[in-house]
Order: structure tokens, then C-alpha cells, then sequence
């Protein structure tokens, strides 16, 4: 149990006086230790105590950091750490912060120590002491942990072994890319379970990691784009080529698509194992979009708009047919894509079949679509009149006033249901 003494505390001109145990103790930040009081004539200069875990009989203080000391003055893990605080068995829990040429120009680690104050690694093999290290960082998911020794950065796994030596004043590590920097070089690295961790060329300036892990995004010297994976006996298998400005990586349905910028102009790349492009490198933009179950990517040239279907796995409207603005950039159901298009009559709309490859109904200004395509029809409605529609355009049935439930059966065809009395609506013709 730990007992905070600050309210308790009595003062002096000279420190704070603390009674334990019927013994009283003068602190103060003057000196680096603390002494029991023989007698309140003769005091002398310490710490100022934080708290007290009486079972151990040590007290956790503070003198601008933390660290801990035993009831006889005498030192036991020195005052270096931003904060700290028990565990059982003998443990304490610090943080600690580490100076780095990231912006903060420093990085707070937490980790274990023992009442030596040499730091603990846990493992399922049981907790290894480390003194060597100064510190490390927490586990992440392929259980490596970065580490502090002498005022440089490195890499550790779960059985302490060095990963990357620690020799670096900065280390960035996610899903198994790292970028360490010191005052003369940066270097990349990723890795495989299968190769351990490697080192890039000194070409490369960027890494990123995929989902799935281990593969990769890189960037090289001359600022392409490329992507591949750790593997024996070569340090890194290209699997696209280093000839993109840009690379886009977006994941649909487990699998791994990019947006890929060459000679200027964007195409789509699929990497599903075999690397296969989807479009030729002619749009101005691509833009990538999630509608009604179906995942979309807009493809513009200049002034005019296309659009690709990724669950379909085909150009569904050429970049040629369209205005940006026409396109209703919606689906309602059975390949049916919604236009607002100006190439008829301005503000009218309609819908363009992506499997006949044409537009194949129009309607006036006003009209919306209420219900998408099911069993080939749908409801399209200006707010006073309704209509059900089916794929042609044709008007199986119409209404003047909104029904409040529209059923269908399979025997009887469409049925209008509507609240109130049922003389205020008509069928029209």
C-alpha cells in the first residue's frame, strides 16, 4: 500500500519533518539523502518524500526526478526518472525520458526495474535482468521492443537479443519497418520472420508498411515509388517496379489495390500475389469511393468523368461519356448507376445501365429515386407524384399522392397500400 505524506507533512525552515514508525525523518532537496532524526536540534538535509511503501521500507522521492532510497540515506535507484511507483516483489514501474532528435527532442519510455534499478524484460520464459539497458519501449505485436543504452536507440526482442545494435540518436519502428538516423547516416530496414530483420539500400529515403505486414511500401533516391517484400538470399524482392511519383495504397475486400501516378497521369494497380493494372495511366485523378456495397473508383479526365467497379472488375462508364458533374455518383441496385446529365435537357436525370453500357432511362428535373432496383424495378418520385419503374424507363404503376407502403406479390402484381381514406388517391395513366 502506498501512502501519500505530502498532507501530513510537517515543515521547518530547514525541510519537511516525517514521523514513521514513531521515528521522525528530515527531507529536503538540498542534499542527496534522507536521515532519521535523533533529535529535532539536529537536523540535516535530504530528500523530500513522495511516498512510502512501509513493507519495504524504502521511500520513493523526488529531487526534480524521481528514484528511491532506503530509510539510512543511502541511494538505491538514483533520481533520473519523470515517475515511479511500486510493484510487488520488489519492482518498481518508471518512466524515463530519453533525449532524441525527434521534435519533442525527447521519448518517454515505461518499463520495469528491480529495487537494484536494473531494468526487467518479461517473457513467457520467465523476467530477465538487464543492466546493460538504459530502457526500453513497449512490446509491439511481433514482440520487439525498442531500447535505450548510453543515450542511443536500437531494437530488442522478447529473449533481449539486439535486433538493430543500439546506435542511433533516433529510431521509428511500425509493423516491421524501421528508420534509424544519427549524426551521419539514415538507414531503412524491414522485416520477415523468415529473413530477419534487413537493411535496405542506401538508395532508400522512405518505408512504409502494408497490411498484411510484412510487405512493403518504398520509396528510393530519385523519389519513385516501389513495393516488395524481405527475401533470401537478396535483401528485398520487388514487386512493383520503382517507377511511380505516387503511390496510393487502399484495401478492399482483404486485398491490396493502389493508385499509381506515372508519366504525370494515374492508372489502378491490383496486387493480389500477380500484379495486374486495371486501367491505363491516362486520368487526371482517381478518387476511391464505398456506395451501397460497392466499392467505386472515379477515373477524370480533364472536364469529363468514368467510373470503375471494383466488385465487378470492370470499367463500368468511360472517362469519355460523361461531365464531372453529371454523374449522380450513387448505385441503385443491378448495375443501374444514377446521372444527373446535361446532355439532354439541363437538371434532367435518368439512370445508365452498366450492363447494356447505355443510358436507358430519363426522367424531368424534380424526379428522385426513392427505392434502388430489386426484381428489376425501382420507385422514382418528384414529392407528389411516384412512379414504379423498370429497367426501360416504363411506368408500371404511377400515384398522385405518397403511399405509405408499397407492397408487391407475386400473384397480383404491385399493390398500393396508403393511410386515411383511400378515395383522396387514384391510379393515373
Amino acid at each position: 500500500m502506498i501512502t501519500d505524506l505530502f498532507s501530513n507533512n510537517n515543515k521547518n525552515s530547514l525541510g519537511e519533518i516525517v514521523s514513521i514508525g514513531g521515528n521522525d525523518f528530515l527531507v529536503n532537496l538540498m542534499n542527496n539523502s534522507v536521515f532519521r532524526i535523533v533529535s529535532r536540534s539536529e537536523p540535516q538535509f535530504g530528500y523530500i518524500i513522495i511516498a512510502i511503501a512501509p513493507e519495504k521500507d524504502v521511500f520513493i522521492v523526488h529531487n526534480w526526478l524521481y528514484g528511491v532510497v532506503n530509510t539510512e540515506g543511502k541511494a538505491i535507484i538514483p533520481c533520473k526518472y519523470r515517475s515511479i511507483e511500486f510493484r510487488k516483489e520488489n519492482l518498481f514501474h518508471v518512466e524515463l525520458d530519453c533525449p532524441s532528435d525527434c521534435w519533442l527532442g525527447y521519448e518517454t519510455l515505461s518499463f520495469d526495474i528491480d529495487n537494484s534499478g536494473a531494468l526487467i524484460i518479461h517473457s513467457s520464459n520467465g523476467d530477465q535482468t538487464r543492466p546493460d539497458l538504459d530502457g526500453i519501449a513497449k512490446w509491439d505485436s511481433m514482440a520487439f521492443a525498442k531500447c535505450y543504452v548510453k543515450g542511443r536507440f536500437g531494437l530488442i526482442d522478447r529473449s533481449g537479443s539486439f535486433i538493430i545494435r543500439p546506435l542511433y540518436s533516433r529510431l521509428d519502428y511500425s509493423g516491421g519497418a524501421v528508420k534509424a538516423s544519427n549524426e551521419n547516416e539514415t538507414s531503412f530496414f524491414v522485416y520477415s520472420p523468415f529473413t530477419g530483420m534487413q537493411k535496405l539500400s542506401d538508395k532508400t529515403i522512405d518505408v512504409i508498411p502494408l497490411e498484411p505486414y510484412l510487405y512493403y511500401k518504398v520509396q528510393n533516391r530519385e523519389g519513385y515509388w516501389g513495393t516488395g517484400i524481405p527475401s533470401y538470399p537478396s535483401p528485398f524482392k520487388i514487386t512493383i517496379p520503382f517507377i511511380y511519383s505516387e503511390l496510393i495504397d487502399i484495401h478492399i475486400n482483404g486485398e491490396l489495390y493502389f493508385i499509381a501516378k506515372k508519366n504525370g497521369l494515374y492508372g489502378i494497380i491490383w496486387d493480389g500475389g500477380l500484379i495486374r493494372e486495371l486501367t491505363d495511366y491516362k486520368y487526371d485523378h482517381i478518387q476511391d469511393l464505398w456506395i451501397n456495397g460497392d466499392h467505386l473508383f472515379l477515373l477524370d479526365i480533364n472536364d469529363r468523368r468514368g467510373l470503375y467497379s471494383v466488385n465487378e472488375e470492370r470499367l463500368l462508364i468511360d472517362a469519355t461519356v460523361f461531365e464531372k458533374d453529371e454523374l449522380d455518383i450513387n448505385t441503385y441496385g443491378e448495375g443501374m448507376i444514377g446521372i444527373r446529365y446535361m446532355d439532354f435537357r439541363k437538371g434532367h436525370r435518368g439512370f445508365f445501365n452498366t450492363i447494356k453500357g447505355e443510358m436507358t432511362i430519363q426522367f424531368e428535373d424534380g424526379w428522385r429515386i426513392r427505392e434502388p432496383f430489386s426484381n428489376g424495378k425501382a420507385t422514382i418520385s418528384n414529392s407528389i407524384h411516384w412512379k414504379i419503374i423498370n429497367k426501360d424507363g416504363e411506368a408500371l404503376e404511377k400515384w398522385i399522392e405518397e403511399p405509405s407502403r408499397i407492397e408487391y406479390h407475386d400473384t397480383g402484381g404491385w399493390e398500393d397500400a396508403f393511410d386515411g381514406d383511400p378515395s383522396m388517391y387514384w391510379n393515373i395513366d
